[in-house]
């Protein structure tokens, strides 16, 4: 679970054995922005993931593959840790077997 987004870190798609791990942007364009990526993905060579989201998409990601359940209002999209409180259908069992829809 990300401490600040409160939004799991599930496992790559790619490398079903690590889980994928949050930072915040420190980059000018995209100063303060949460990201998603695989360990792997500074990798160089044939073992380089391309699993790199920024928040938003991540959270969209998510929903459509079933991990958070959709949520009708503003605060859920927004993607704090109180919209963990209004999503509450993270499938936990998913995502602990590391399985991709």
């Amino acid at each position: 679970m990300d401490d600040v987004t409160g939004l799991p870190l599930i496992f790559c798609r790619s490398y079903k054995d690590s889980r994928l791990v949050a930072f915040t942007c420190k980059w000018i364009v995209n100063h303060g922005r949460r990201f998603f990526k695989c360990p792997r993905y500074d990798e160089l060579g044939a073992k380089r993931c391309r699993i790199y989201m920024f928040q938003d998409k991540y959270e969209l990601f998510l929903r459509t593959k079933g991990y958070l359940e959709y949520a009708g209002s503003e605060l859920a999209m927004d993607g704090g840790l109180e919209a963990m409180d209004a999503v509450p259908g993270l499938v936990i069992e998913e995502i602990e077997q590391g399985g991709f829809a």
